[in-house]
Formats: structure tokens, sequence, C-alpha cells
């Protein structure tokens, strides 16, 4: 799917208004809507400092920023065979990961959030802090569900 020039505007002008333009870019059928809105906030952020300026704060914000040392290239199995990647190709941040047997994890730089989302399609979203709490308790409360972890 190929974002539109008017599609971005469309999610600025949601953003602006104060509601959540995420739906809305799920709605074209973008999968990781949350890196494509860091992506358009970073190219309002240039062309337009003016608009950028009027989103409400918590849409302004970014996320921190992750590095990955990488000291050759890197090989990576696509569907349609293997891809080589060059350091110098890699200028990129990563806010998503996938687990085969969990799903796919994702940071959300606006919210300052980690989005789950299982194979099925369901998903949840919590603070980094809900994450830690939930790390922390799960052991607990399988134990007092009776489920032997």
């Amino acid at each position: 799917m190929k974002l539109t020039l008017e599609n971005k505007k469309r999610a600025v002008e949601i953003a602006a208004s104060g509601a959540n333009p995420l739906p809305f870019l799920r709605s074209l059928g973008i999968k990781n809507a949350s890196a494509t809105w860091c992506l358009i906030k970073k190219g309002l952020q240039k062309a337009d400092p003016e608009t950028f300026a009027k989103l409400p704060a918590s849409f302004r914000k970014d996320a921190p920023e992750l590095v990955a040392k990488v000291d050759g290239p890197v090989v990576m199995e696509t569907t349609e065979g293997m891809l080589t990647i060059q350091p110098q190709q890699l200028p990129m941040k990563v806010t998503a990961i996938m687990d085969p047997n969990l799903g796919e994890f994702h940071f959300d730089c606006d919210h300052n959030s980690i989005e789950w989302r299982t194979g099925a399609g369901e998903e949840v979203m919590l603070g980094v802090n809900g994450w830690r709490m939930l790390m922390d308790r799960l052991p607990e409360i399988l134990k007092v569900l009776g489920v032997s972890a």
C-alpha cells in the first residue's frame, strides 16, 4: 500500500484535532500504523514546522533513539529468498520485532507504549510501566490461577 500525500495530510488533520490517527492509517491497510505515523511526523517536522507545532504535545513526542551496531552485512531470509543489506544501508530505527510463536511487538513512540499483536490479530497495548508491572506480577497471577509456569 502506497501512502498518498492526501492520506498523510488527513492523518495530520486527525492528530491536530486531538484524535488518534492510528485507526485511520490502519483502515488504509497499513499494518504498522505507529511506525508509519512516526515517519509522517518526522516528515512534517522537516517540511512544515509550523503545522507540526500545532499538533498536541502528546503527538509531538518521539521515541527514544535505539541504536544497533552492525559489524558486517545483515543477511535476512524473506519470502523472495535471501536478502543481504550492507551496514551503510541501515540508518533506520527499529520499532517492532516479530516472535514467530507470540506475534509482533511494536513500540509506539507517541504514547510511550508497547503494542502486542498476536498471530490471531488480538492486540494488547500497555505503557512501558504496565509491561514492567505485568512481568513482575505474572508469576503470582499464574500461581493463583493454578497454572504451572
